[in-house]
């Protein structure tokens, strides 16, 4: 603390050091108390700062690290300038394209406190001067995407970047799409462009394809599995919340958009949907057992256009599995409501569906299994959907196989059994 009394007076020079950056790094991180008076050295120098090769990147570093709401907008006012009584919003946009424009050329665009002012110029700036700014940075947006600002930025260049801004962006993009999907903030980014690029061949040839190449990383993330299920269901409230809904709104009607909203997404839900019935075909034994792949397997099996044969017939090998109390897929929690939900989206896909996961248990599960599945809870639950089912025959032959065992289910306590005794009553009469 007394070493940093001492050399206050030389922050800045220190800052733009080769070397005697990493002591002024390590006030900032060791120092707690003393932050306050090592941002106000910053204060009224960040566009010379921001500017400097050495010194950027410690800005970077106290802005985005360690400094709190109110430092980190002291930080950012230099970028507004003084504003003009009576010509507020140009004095801003003067100010900030002055600022700014120094900074396309140079690795300092990647810096999280350039976003902000970029922003905000992007958002306030006429149609000509947006324009503008949008062909100067569409080829670095990959750059922006790690923060929250700079994946706004790059979503407003995506809504109103013209056909030829877009074609260079999404090009700017390739080998950084499985990164960019993972991202929480750049995620986005690749939602505004399904919602708004209507060249879909080019969309499908880079985004799409460079995703298939990495679907069992990208579903294994939280931000990558909303990327795909965007594509497969775009906003459908049941996976996307209205806070996610809001981010995407204003690009609605943007300018130059022309292709049907409805055709734009049908192409490019054709385009993924066969991959993700592989994908899902070939993970079913693990996904059905946790909490949230089970529920992107059941939107694969709802929502994707195509056969889902593959995907049943292999819940079927996993429900075929001598029963276990203690392992079997209906004595799971995840599990069976897995299996229960499956049996009432095949109820809704009657007419679309080649092969049904109601017809294969009765058909091909052993007789004392399906009666041994009814000693669990669960179990008794997962049979009460099958006893709803509406395939054809489906409720019958179950009720043959349980009816030996309906007597003695009558005096359980168990609220399965009640459920179960239930629907095949009902679906007797």
């Amino acid at each position: 603390m007394c070493v940093l009394k001492l050399l206050t007076d030389s922050i800045l020079e220190l800052s733009k050091c080769k070397y005697s950056k990493f002591l002024v790094r390590k006030f900032l991180i060791y120092c707690p108390k003393q932050r306050e008076e090592i941002m106000s050295c910053f204060c009224g120098h960040v566009r010379r700062l921001i500017r400097h090769t050495e010194a950027a990147s410690l800005l970077e570093l106290a802005y985005n690290d360690y400094a709190n709401a109110q430092q980190r907008e002291a930080l950012t006012r230099e970028f507004y300038g003084v504003v003009a009584i009576g010509d507020e919003k140009q004095s801003k946009l003067r100010r900030l394209k002055e600022t700014i424009t120094p900074l396309l050329n140079k690795e300092t665009l990647k810096h999280s406190i350039v976003h902000k002012p970029l922003l905000d110029y992007l958002l306030m700036a006429s149609e000509q001067e947006r324009s503008e700014m949008i062909e100067q940075i569409r080829e670095r947006l990959v750059e922006l995407l790690h923060t929250k600002e700079g994946s706004r930025v790059a979503m407003q260049c995506v809504w109103f970047g013209t056909a030829k801004d877009r074609k260079v962006i999404i090009k700017s993009f390739k080998t950084f799409v499985k990164k960019i999907a993972m991202e929480e903030h750049g995620h986005y980014v690749l939602l505004a462009m399904f919602d708004s690029i209507d060249d879909t061949v080019l969309v499908k040839k880079v985004i799409i394809s460079e995703l298939s190449g990495h679907l069992d990383e990208v579903v294994a993330d939280k931000y990558g599995r909303r990327v795909l299920l965007y594509l497969l269901c775009p906003r459908n409230p049941l996976y996307f919340g209205p806070s996610l809904l809001s981010v995407l709104a204003p690009g609605d009607g943007n300018p130059h958009s022309k292709k049907p909203v409805e055709t734009r997404q049908s192409e490019l839900h054709d385009a993924i949907s066969s991959l993700l019935v592989e994908l899902s075909a070939a993970n079913v034994s693990q996904w059905m057992l946790d909490k949230q792949l089970s529920q992107f397997l059941l939107a694969v099996v709802q929502h994707c256009s195509g056969d889902v044969t593959a995907v049943v017939e292999n819940v079927v090998s996993l429900l075929e599995q001598p029963f276990d109390e203690e392992v079997h897929v209906v004595a799971d929690a995840c599990g069976h409501a897995v299996v229960r939900k499956l049996l009432s989206i095949e109820n809704c896909k009657l007419e679309t569906n080649s092969v049904f996961l109601a017809d294969l248990i009765v058909s091909d599960i052993a007789e004392d299994e399906l009666r041994l599945w009814a000693t669990t809870n669960r179990g008794a639950f997962v049979l009460t959907s099958l006893a709803a089912s509406q395939v054809d025959g489906v409720s019958e032959k179950l009720n043959t196989i349980l009816q030996p065992c309906m007597e003695q289910w009558r005096t359980s306590h168990l609220k399965g059994h009640e459920a179960l005794i239930k629907e095949l009553t009902h679906a007797v009469t």
